[in-house]
């Protein structure tokens, strides 16, 4: 961790904590970087993050009842299994300063995982390591756009140049094409790129327009593809976040630095870790390697008693508190001497292990009233006593420590924090207990360890006498940690073993010395097994088991939330608590669909049930909830109104059923009576003993789906999960179930269906359909004779009603057919059918034959000398087989051909209604159905021809000019076009005049608005003469009108008229 001996940390990613969507756990700036040594765990740090990506699914909520309070019991509509999302994400974890070397187990939150599960990538931290590749592929060039100058010299200067870095391409912008980099002079299509970021391109490529990637200094925006040299990091294309964009809470097991140096342990040896937080100059205090002595004791002692060490320093600290908790709880002491700084075993008993340690055989110096000087230096409760040349300080037997606590990380519980505790009895006995909070010694990860650490630790409490003398200058070879005896017959004192713990240089040249009584025995500590417990500790990631084999089946319309759905039904063991449902269209590729949370009342028939009337008062339903012995829930009794209300609905082998009273038998098994049969439309029906039985409430998983799915089989994978949410199994090792989707039922065929003409309109009516799923009626007319729905042209779809009225159907003799059609978009398979010859009650404005001449313009269709349109073919005739030519129409023929009739211009503008009669056969041997579609171009008096086509079947338009256009797809079934006569007619108008006066020899009369074609006119003379009204001369626009006598003489009167026509 750079900055733990007070040095900043090493550079990280500035990318902000929180983007639009996403939650992440760390991810700060400037935090310091942890040091791991052997192994353990820590949480990581978000480097960087991005391509933050939600992909939609029809995913089922998991939970909510059905309407009207049916599933479950209660009341109100349950969650609806609405769509949702799934989240994926790109992703950099910080770990440690590297290198590292290994990656153990993960806990994403509670859950334990592995890198593979995860997808992740590792980088040791290894110096001068290569960025990730995804980062240098995707999120480290920036892209220009630049015009190559028409003139020389050619070249273009990118933006960021200060300094310019690496070349990562040229792309020609228009068309895609990659230029070529080189390093000689460019020819056409080839480039190349100088230090300072100039690029020159050859002058055949003058005037192009070129994508320019490159990365540079003082980009912006920044290159993001960092190395980060010696830092250990996982990394992810694609990090699986689940369907919530909240990143887990993540802790990486480390096998940090000499990690396993002491073999067969994956802790480190402590005299390594001392030695590189003294001398490292990057993390570590700096000490001059030089100065620090051998450590070859100290490493000894450790590897021979165990006393193994795997701390992770996560924050800042000072070297000495470090350095101090190492020494603490490995039972040593450091020591300077002679210029060098080493540390020293409090061992004083011969070990042998992965080393050997042997402790001092015997004492450097004898020291008796001959060596001493009187103690004229001492200070504290012992001066009044300075002239004695030894002086004792005895603590208490009654103040001393007897039971330490200490909390570890134990590797064997998830790294969970726990606490030993060594006590001396003997002295609790007598004294009463005495012990210190608990000291925490998050270096260790093994228990075993840590009950040593603690039991050493407490045996350096039973050194209860210092000794303090002075000595001169001939003992300044004698160091602290140094054994020496003492005699003194004042203190009664014979050659007592002492360690110095403190030498001080007085002023006048002498040497102060503090030692404490070397107890044998209090440096080693029996390296066996206790029998201790750490008290309850929860497993988070015990085994799930497998979920039980679904029960998966299409939920009815009516108790589905989003009317299509699939629902799963499925339990556990008792330390099942509950599963992610992961849904594949293709066996193979599995989406998130939801959660299920608990499990749900499932089991079996234990008798037959015949079909019966309903309600069914005679028959009793028993059921087995239990499997593998253990129970999947209990029914509960009802009332009568309860099973009325479908409030105890169960679903049995397809048949909704409901019941009043449950009957508790023998364990697990029930008997149901008072049975309500055949709910909401499902079907009675004869069950044989062992048919599922699933009660349907709030547990039950549903799955949406979409009505393209319809007939599918989607595999399903259900992922389990511990009581505590932990140990959520790997999608590969569950197996999988299949279910092919059946749908709704289809809606049954219409009766009744009536079809007759009133004036220009059809008039349709039909008996409703009864189906809670219903959406409407499809209705459409096609040539009579005709019996394959799908050549029937639509004249409305999912109509309301049973009535309509439709004015959009041309003059033929035609077929008239309806089909139910439900939410699901199910036609009833039968379709009902009418014949009707419908005549044209409006007069024609223009009707145009195009064939046989086909004057219009012909693209795709060849014109036959029969005067019959063909479909072009893409393949030469020389091309093809005897058998293809000769034997087969038009085998490879055009995709889609059309041809345009020439303007048509109905003399004003006007709304008038537009249609088309087609005659189409499909050639010999040709398959499928006739594919021929109107589509009109029209305009009105003073605009321009917009050139546009829309399909069209008939309907009105305000227009003057017509261009009619006739498509045909081949490939739908390719035929020849006999006729095409685009037509066009209006509603008759009809125009009076009332007393109209009329000169002698005739008056002109005009039309207020004038007629596409000539009208019929009538006049009437009034007045009590014989007079007779004649018209002449009638035109679109007008008449002239006469009245005669009955001499036949023209001389004028008064007279009624009126014109009828287009």
């Amino acid at each position: 961790m750079a900055g733990i001996l007070g040095r900043s940390g090493s550079a990280q990613a500035k990318q902000a904590s929180a983007a639009a969507g996403m939650k992440v756990q760390t991810s700060v700036y400037g935090k310091a970087i942890p040091i791991v040594y052997g192994t353990t765990k820590i949480a990581p740090n978000l480097l960087w993050y991005g391509d933050f990506n939600a992909t939609a699914y029809s995913g089922g909520a998991g939970a909510g009842a059905g309407k009207g309070g049916a599933v479950g019991g209660g009341g109100g509509k349950g969650a609806a299994g609405s769509a949702s999302y799934t989240y994926t994400a790109a992703v950099m974890f910080g770990l440690c300063e590297g290198p590292v070397t290994q990656i153990g187990n993960i806990w994403a939150s509670k859950t334990l995982t592995s890198t593979g599960n995860l997808g992740l990538y590792g980088f040791e931290g290894d110096i001068g390591q290569a960025p990730w590749s995804y980062l240098d592929a995707s999120h480290a060039a920036i892209a220009e756009v630049h015009d190559i100058p028409r003139a020389a010299p050619y070249e273009v200067l990118v933006s960021y140049t200060d300094p310019f870095e690496t070349d990562y391409g040229v792309v020609d912008a228009a068309s895609g094409v990659v230029f070529i980099a080189v390093t000689t002079p460019p020819t056409i299509g080839q480039y190349n790129v100088s230090s300072a970021g100039i690029y020159t391109f050859n002058a055949g490529d003058a005037g192009e327009q070129v994508t320019i990637s490159y990365t540079a200094g003082n980009q912006q925006p920044p290159n993001q593809a960092l190395g980060y040299s010696a830092l250990a990091y996982m990394c992810t294309a694609s990090f699986q976040l689940g369907s919530s964009p909240q990143m887990p809470n993540l802790n990486f097991e480390v096998g940090g630095k000499y990690c396993q140096s002491a073999t067969d342990s994956p802790d480190a040896d402590p005299s390594l870790v001392v030695a590189d937080l003294l001398s490292n100059p990057t993390y570590g205090a700096g000490f001059p390697a030089a100065r620090i002595g051998s450590l070859s004791t100290y490493q000894a002692y450790a590897l021979a008693a165990g006393l193994f060490i795997s701390p992770a320093y996560t924050d800042t600290a000072t070297a000495s508190s470090l350095l101090s908790d190492i020494a603490t709880y490995t039972n040593a002491a450091f020591v300077w001497s002679s210029g060098l700084l080493t540390l020293v075993p409090y061992g004083d008993q011969a070990l042998s292990g992965r080393m050997s340690y042997t402790p001092p055989a015997s004492p450097l110096f004898d020291l008796t009233d001959d060596d001493f000087l009187p103690n004229t230096n001492t200070t504290g409760a012992t001066a009044s006593s300075n002239d004695d040349p030894v002086l004792l300080t005895r603590t208490r037997p009654a103040d001393q420590i007897n039971a330490v606590q200490l909390e570890f990380l134990n590797r064997a519980n998830a790294y969970n924090p726990e606490v030993v505790e060594a006590k001396d009895q003997a002295a609790i006995n007598l004294y009463g207990l005495r012990t210190a909070s608990a000291a925490q010694a998050h270096l260790l990860a093994d228990a075993a360890i840590a009950r040593l650490s603690a039991q050493l630790v407490l045996q350096r409490q039973a050194v209860r006498n210092i000794y303090q003398f002075t000595l001169d200058q001939r003992y300044i070879v004698l160091d602290p940690m140094d054994i020496v005896t003492l005699t003194d017959a004042a203190l009664g004192l014979n050659q007592q073993w002492v360690r110095i713990t403190e030498i001080t240089e007085q002023t006048d040249s002498t040497l102060s010395f503090v030692a404490e009584e070397y107890l044998a025995g209090t440096g080693t500590a029996a390296a066996y097994s206790f029998n201790t417990s750490a008290g309850y500790s929860v497993n988070y990631n015990s085994n799930p088991g497998n979920a039980l084999s679904p029960v998966i089946f299409d939920a009815s319309p009516e108790i589905a939330e989003s009317g299509t759905e699939v629902w799963l039904a499925t339990a556990g063991g008792s330390n099942w608590g509950g599963c992610d449902v992961w849904v594949s269209s293709d066996g193979a590729t599995y989406k998130f669909a939801g959660t299920m949370k608990g499990g749900c009342r499932l089991g079996a028939t234990t008798s037959a049930l015949p079909v019966s009337a309903d309600p069914d008062t005679a028959d009793t339903l028993g059921v087995d909830l239990t499997n593998g012995g253990q129970t999947t829930g209990t029914l509960l009794s009802g009332t009568q109104a309860d099973a009325d209300a479908y409030h105890t609905l169960c679903w049995l082998g397809g048949e909704l059923i409901s019941y009043e009273t449950a009957t508790l038998g023998a364990s697990g098994k029930y008997a149901l009576s008072y049975l309500r049969r055949g709910a909401y439309d499902s079907a009675i029906a004869a069950h044989a003993a062992g048919t599922p039985f699933v009660r349907l409430d709030d547990s039950i998983f549903k799955y949406p789906y979409a009505i393209s799915q319809i007939g599918q089989t989607i595999s399903v994978k259900l992922v389990s999960f511990n009581l505590y949410g932990g140990a959520l199994q790997d999608i590969a090792d569950v197996p999988a179930y299949s279910y092919q989707i059946q749908g709704p039922v289809p809606p049954a065929a219409v009766e009744g269906f009536g079809v007759q003409q009133n004036g220009s309109v059809v008039v349709f009516s039909w008996l409703p359909v009864p189906d809670y799923f219903l959406k409407g009626y499809d209705i459409g007319y096609a040539p009579q004779g005709t019996t394959d729905w799908s050549a029937i042209t639509p004249l409305t779809t999912a109509a309301s009603g049973t009535e309509m009225t439709n004015a959009a159907v041309p003059p033929g003799t035609w077929v008239f057919a309806i089909r139910a059609q439900d939410m699901a978009g199910q036609l009833s398979a039968a379709m009902a059918m009418q014949d009707l010859v419908v005549v044209n009650e409006n007069p024609v404005v223009a009707s145009m034959p195009q064939a046989p001449d086909w004057l219009g313009t012909l693209t795709g269709f060849v014109k036959h000398w029969t005067g019959m349109l063909v479909p072009d073919s893409t393949m030469a005739a020389n091309q093809m087989t005897n058998a293809e030519l000769f034997e087969t129409f038009v085998p490879y023929p055009v995709a889609s051909a059309t041809y345009d009739a020439p303007v048509i211009d109905t003399g004003f503008d006007d709304t008038m209604r537009v249609w088309a009669a087609t005659a189409a056969t499909l050639g010999r041997g040709a398959a499928g159905i006739p594919s021929d579609q109107l589509a009109i171009d029209f305009w009105t008096t003073g605009e321009s021809d917009p050139g546009t086509f829309q399909n069209w079947t008939v309907a009105s338009a305000d227009l003057r000019y017509l261009r009619a256009r006739l498509v045909m797809t081949p490939a739908a079934g390719c035929a020849f076009v006999q006729a095409f006569t685009p037509t066009i007619d209006r509603a008759p108008t009809v125009e009076n005049g009332a007393s109209v006066t009329i000169a002698p020899g005739g008056t002109p009369i005009t039309f207020a608005t004038p007629y596409h074609t000539l009208p019929l006119v009538q006049a009437t003379a009034l007045g009590s003469a014989v007079l007779i009204a004649t018209v002449d001369e009638t035109t679109t626009t007008g008449f002239t009108a006469h009245v005669f006598n009955a001499a036949g003489s023209d001389v004028g009167g008064t007279i009624n008229w009126q014109a009828t026509g287009s």
